[in-house]
């Protein structure tokens, strides 16, 4: 029993004594780092950490023992994609050369018809593209329009292929109803739909006319029996 209780006090000498014990920098690691937040001294932990793009190769964790570190320093790979997948009637303008990683950019070209989706993809951090591939589709066109009581400013065809545009102005007395401008879409359809010319509203104008009265003061004609009591100049 007393040997047990010497080991006991012994183990905790030891665990007091290497507790102030540092293990030091776990090391570098190239493209990533280890977090050493919990600290670098005995029974702490480093945590490796790859930058964005890269994923770890090993143990990514080192603990700090009487010894020093355990363990070896880790290895940050950088991320892998696939190899960019091929579209009908179109091909990529810059073929990878070799495996595709991180932040490698594909473009994609239409050899025949227009180009459906996103032109560029890009390998992401999680080993795949940004989008799908876009597709290579057969456009006819657009067919010619105009608007009633209108004419076009730009645009006047008569072919139109896919995202041309036209602009309409409306004739003298009549306003535009919609976007001026519309262009060529997806769909062989013009987008938005074509504005529509109304006609002006006609303005009446009213006049206001002011009468003026005036009233003019009559002196009252004096009665029969008293016209000697008023007087009248003598006329000379």
């Amino acid at each position: 029993m007393c040997v047990q209780c010497a080991l006991y006090s012994f183990q905790i000498l030891i665990v007091f004594f290497l507790s102030g014990r540092s293990c030091g920098s776990p090391g570098e690691i190239l493209n990533g780092h280890f977090n050493t937040d919990e600290g670098v001294l005995f029974g702490d932990k480093a945590y490796a950490v790859c930058d964005e793009g890269f994923h770890l190769a090993g143990n990514g964790v080192r603990n700090c023992l009487a010894t020093g570190w355990d363990g070896e320093i880790p290895i940050c790979e950088i991320v892998k994609c696939p190899d960019p997948p091929s579209i009908v009637n179109g091909e990529i303008t810059n073929p990878p050369q070799g495996t595709v990683t991180f932040g490698t950019s594909i473009t994609y070209k239409c050899n025949k018809g227009i180009l459906v989706g996103n032109r560029e993809l890009v390998c992401t951090k999680y080993g795949n593209y940004s989008s799908a591939p876009p597709a290579c589709k057969d456009h006819k066109g657009c067919p010619s329009v105009q608007v009633e009581n209108g004419h076009k400013t730009a645009g006047f065809g008569p072919d139109y292929k896919y995202k041309d545009s036209i602009k309409f102005a409306c004739n003298s007395g009549y306003i535009l109803n919609g976007t001026d401008t519309v262009t060529c879409g997806i769909n062989e359809i013009w987008e938005p739909k074509l504005p529509t010319c109304q006609k002006a509203p006609t303005i009446t104008t009213t006049t206001t006319t002011t009468t003026t009265t005036r009233t003019t003061e009559v002196p009252p004609t004096p009665s029969p029996g008293n016209v000697f009591n008023h007087y009248y100049p003598h006329p000379r």
